[in-house]
């Protein structure tokens, strides 16, 4: 929960940029991967070695499309997410 409340405010490019500088990044186990629906992750342990992983909200990941100038039906095609999902992506 605490890692969703800051990535809603910060970019998971930040994120990642936090990750290394903290010394985290020896624990980071898979870097940096886009998903075929388009969705960035990141997976690294804590210190209890837990595994936690990060992704962005696909609520970006729909807009980022859209902006890139792919219809709505092509980005729900891509993403796999519902059509009215991607439309209410647009109107929020």
């Amino acid at each position: 929960m605490v890692l969703n409340c800051i990535l809603k405010k910060v970019s998971l490019i930040r994120f990642i940029n936090f990750v290394e500088s903290a010394r985290i990044h020896k624990k980071v186990f898979q870097p940096l991967t886009q998903a075929p629906w388009g969705q960035r992750t990141v997976r690294f342990l804590d210190p209890d070695n837990h595994v936690i992983e990060v992704a962005e909200p696909m609520e970006e990941v729909v807009l980022k499309f859209l902006h890139q100038g792919m219809t709505e039906q092509e980005v729900s095609e891509k993403t796999m997410m519902p059509i009215e999902f991607v439309h209410n992506c647009t109107i929020q």
